[in-house]
């Protein structure tokens, strides 16, 4: 069975997404009985899951390959976050948080800003290097509501004095950790870095908890159109991971996607900034429908672009 599951692009992760997202539009509350079940089964285990990757993930990054690191992935890095918060408070600023065509400035800016990290790791581990997977603890960043809450930040509070950067923090400790570890001793490296591949279909499962897909669907034109347009906006980075950096443009591929955690992004702005509360119901479906489509389809079209340029997998 597991040999069929790997003949699917990104089957171990996409595989128990897409089984996860079935059961839990069908019967919720399944695994919601307490215990190691829930713990492990219902989706409470997402972050922790994340930050035993990010964990594992820093264990593989070689200090003296930092500066390349960097300059292969940091690039990436900076142009998504600075682009997308670009992107955010100017629909806002021209639209205002009620928005265009059913899509509200608080599902943009929590869509526009986001990454699965999941998919990025994917691409990394199945046709990158191991300097490449190390930097899913810095990727992991954009998939939490950080620039979001910096965004309205700035919007409401009239400067960055009440910026909070706790989350910043909180994936970078992890990582730090991690690349201490990998660093001091090379066998760290050995013992966690297996662990990735192992981890990856626990992490699908727990991202699909909490995926009601027939809420996705009631998003409606408004989630398609939302789709559209991160989509084409954020094709960008295939251009420059292709030819500024002169990669191969999976990996900026791979941040076209939307994090299923983005989800909570609309509830979580809200309760911080109340301004925006009557939008995040109908945000937090369209930024649902997004995350699906990105997150099913972008590693089918990942690929078929890889097997085109006839390029090595390797094995998760």
């Amino acid at each position: 069975m597991l040999a069929k599951i790997r003949r699917i692009p990104a089957g171990t992760f996409l595989v128990p997404l897409i089984l996860s997202m079935i059961t839990y539009t069908i019967w919720p509350d399944l695994f919601m009985i307490g215990g190691l079940t829930q713990a492990l089964f219902s989706g409470q285990s997402v972050g922790f899951i994340a930050a035993i990757l990010t964990f594992f993930s820093g264990t593989l990054i070689d200090v003296k390959q930092l500066g390349n690191l960097i300059k292969r992935q940091g690039l990436l890095f900076l142009y998504k976050a600075f682009f997308s918060m670009l992107l955010a408070w100017g629909y806002i600023l021209l639209f205002g948080q009620e928005g265009i065509l059913g899509i509200s400035g608080l599902a943009f800016a929590s869509t526009i800003t986001s990454v699965n990290t999941a998919i990025y790791l994917l691409t990394a581990k199945s046709y990158g290097t191991k300097l490449d997977t190390g930097a899913y603890g810095l990727f992991g960043i954009l998939s939490l509501p950080v620039l979001p809450i910096i965004l309205y930040s700035l919007l409401y509070s009239g400067g960055g004095s009440a910026i909070d950067l706790t989350p910043v923090f909180s994936i970078l400790i992890p990582l730090i950790l991690g690349v201490i570890l990998g660093n001091l001793d090379e066998d760290f490296t050995e013992l966690f870095a297996p662990g990735i591949s192992a981890i990856l279909p626990f992490l699908g499962w727990n991202v699909g908890q909490g995926v009601n897909l027939i809420e996705a669907i009631r998003s409606g034109l408004p989630g398609l159109l939302l789709t559209a347009f991160f989509i084409l906006t954020m094709s960008t980075l295939i251009i420059l991971d292709k030819n500024i950096l002169k990669n191969d443009g999976l990996y900026g591929m791979a941040l076209m996607t939307v994090a299923g955690l983005s989800t909570s992004s609309p509830a979580i702005v809200a309760a911080t900034f109340p301004q925006v509360e009557q939008y995040v119901s109908g945000a937090t479906t369209q930024v649902l429908l997004v995350s699906v489509l990105t997150s099913v389809g972008m590693p089918i079209i990942i690929a078929r672009v890889a097997r085109r340029m006839n390029k090595k997998t390797n094995r998760l």
